[in-house]
């Protein structure tokens, strides 16, 4: 599980290159951002991982909410700290 989090991480540094400005301005939403969106994007992923396996495909570790959620908040935290604001 460490692994999808640095992978997270790497991805959310890479993230930077594109977008280095954060897309919320206000610092108490960044903060329900950086709590709300990573859980939404794990459902989402555990979400595509049932239909796949209702339809007979391998699953990948990323399709199960733990490893999910831990690329996302991987990610999430270094744009929430290396992202610059407004």
């Amino acid at each position: 599980m460490c692994g999808f989090l640095a992978f997270g991480a790497l991805a959310g540094v890479v993230s930077l290159w594109p977008f280095p400005n954060s897309f919320i301005a206000d610092h108490n939403l960044r903060l329900v951002n950086l709590l709300a969106m990573p859980l939404a994007a794990a459902g989402l992923m555990a979400l595509v991982g049932r239909v796949k396996q209702r339809f007979g495909k391998v699953l990948v570790n990323l399709d199960r909410f733990v490893y999910a959620l831990a690329f996302a908040y991987g990610m999430a935290l270094v744009r929430f700290f290396f992202a610059a604001q407004w």
